[in-house]
């Protein structure tokens, strides 16, 4: 699998019960050849991964424009001790981000891995 680790940001197309794609620019850490993102349990990217876990991912430019080839890949949501790493390698990759904006507005996260397809 490609190193998406250079980009900041990477575009996550996740799919409707209709087969229409959605895409949605995601912050993340790649471990190896698995990527890690983190969303609101409630957020549509979520809810369409419960339904069809299917799904396309890119690395982006600095303005949300598809920098490289699209890759398949299948989204699982992570959970326990494995979620508390990733969450503590986001908010480190991000500066802080996660742990300042999660706690000054009482957020509930998610982490989704996407494995290869």
């Amino acid at each position: 699998m490609q190193d998406l680790s250079a980009y900041r940001v990477l575009l996550l197309e996740t799919f409707k019960r209709d087969g229409s794609g959605v895409i949605t620019p995601v912050w993340f850490v790649q471990e190896g050849d698995v990527i890690y993102t983190s969303t609101s349990p409630e957020a549509w990217k979520a809810r369409r991964l419960r339904a069809n876990s299917q799904a396309r991912m890119a690395g982006a430019d600095a303005a949300e424009r598809r920098a490289t080839d699209w890759l398949d890949a299948s989204g699982r949501f992570v959970e326990g001790a494995e979620a508390a790493r990733i969450y503590d390698l986001l908010d480190r990759r991000y500066d802080g981000y996660f742990r300042r904006f999660d706690g000054a507005h009482r957020i509930t996260r998610v982490i989704i891995a996407l494995d290869p397809a």
